[in-house]
């Protein structure tokens, strides 16, 4: 049991009690050994890992004032914490979807290509035809009341390998035995291949050879030019300045400098991602190949 009051957390697990922590929030939570706990308080989020002791992980910075929070068993981000906000809010053509959960927000026109594909793209052990129906199985014609109709999944899978140019011998293989990038093939082809109003990338190209980096760039700037909007985020320079109109520097969980494309270079993204002082606009944007 994790608990506090306006200036403590104490944590008793099934391993023991744990030291406690000094930190001023509002939490009641449980969790069992190795789950992480996030804390809130004002504007900060700390995550701590539940082991032999309490142990810090990182800590996040929000313009939302938090004031209430839940376990998140995630590694270093809080993607799927439930967070509650007092002041911040989050919209989608005029809907605030804080607090919804992650298929209604899909419903809403989301599309979403995670940074770690194996944790939260796909599922290994389902076959290619499968993962490409995980966010929308329970529709037509994929669904019939309770019963799920295998054939326009197979038929939507084939289709969709062809046009993303995933290199399988089959649909019905398991995703496990694809390389990383026909990997990631299949998320940005279930993430893409549907309407959509927002479309968030994270890492989109991590560890992918250059044909496969050249084909998802390809897809992203697709979707754009279809009226979607993009969020991108990346630790690749050359990603986001042959990718991003607009750019956002994050530093320990701030954006502490926004700017055009044209006021960009590498030199200035990279001074201000190290939490230095920012150098200004170059006299010539940096020569990358843009992706149009």
């Amino acid at each position: 049991l994790i608990s506090c009051d306006a200036a403590t957390v104490t944590c008793t697990a099934a391993i023991g009690p744990l030291p406690a922590i000094t930190h001023g929030a509002a939490i009641t939570a449980c969790a069992a050994a190795g789950a992480h706990v996030i804390v809130c308080a004002g504007t900060t989020a700390t995550v701590f890992r539940i082991g032999h002791t309490l142990e810090w992980v990182d800590t996040y910075t929000y313009r939302a004032k938090a004031t209430a929070c839940s376990i998140c068993v995630c590694n270093t981000h809080l993607a799927r914490a439930a967070v509650t906000t007092a002041d911040g809010h989050i919209h989608i053509d005029g809907t605030d979807i804080v607090g919804m959960s992650p298929r209604k927000v899909e419903r809403l026109g989301v599309g979403h290509v995670p940074e770690d594909r194996n944790k939260h793209g796909v599922v290994g052990a389902f076959t290619i035809t499968e993962n490409l129906v995980l966010n929308g199985y329970y529709r037509s014609p994929f669904s019939r009341g309770w019963v799920m109709r295998r054939e326009p999944m197979v038929e939507q899978a084939e289709r969709l390998v062809e046009a993303y140019d995933v290199r399988t011998p089959g649909t019905e293989v398991t995703v496990s035995t694809l390389s990383g990038g026909n990997q990631q093939k299949v998320v940005v082809a279930r993430e893409l291949s549907r309407p959509l109003k927002l479309l968030i990338v994270a890492q989109p190209t991590r560890g992918l050879d250059v044909g496969s980096i050249e084909f998802i760039h390809s897809q992203i700037v697709a979707k754009r030019d279809e009226g979607c909007a993009v969020l991108l985020v990346s630790a690749e320079l050359d990603e986001i300045l042959s990718l991003a109109d607009h750019i956002g520097v994050l530093y320990r969980g701030t954006i502490v400098a926004e700017m055009p494309r044209d006021e960009a270079s590498r030199n200035r993204l990279g001074s201000l991602m190290a939490g230095a002082e920012d150098p200004g606009p170059p006299e010539q944007p940096d020569a990358v190949e843009e992706m149009v």
